[in-house]
């Protein structure tokens, strides 16, 4: 794998845990009246799906169970 696929997929998996951390202890009815909640987990996914969107065919193909 290349040194920029592993970029974005440690990038991805930061992401990823960061919204985990910010909708610990949370409740669903949270979104509806926290619009930072809302604001940093759009973000968060954001990140995740332009990282994602970059990772090269190659790196694709090296974890063939990942969407």
């Amino acid at each position: 794998m290349n040194g920029s696929d592993r970029w974005r997929l440690e990038h991805i998996a930061d992401s990823r845990n960061t919204a985990l951390d910010f909708v610990r202890g949370r409740e669903r009815a949270d979104l509806d009246t926290d619009r930072l909640l809302v604001f940093a987990l759009t973000r968060a996914l954001e990140i995740v799906g332009e990282a994602a969107s970059k990772v090269t065919p190659e790196g694709r193909a090296e974890f063939p169970d990942l969407p």
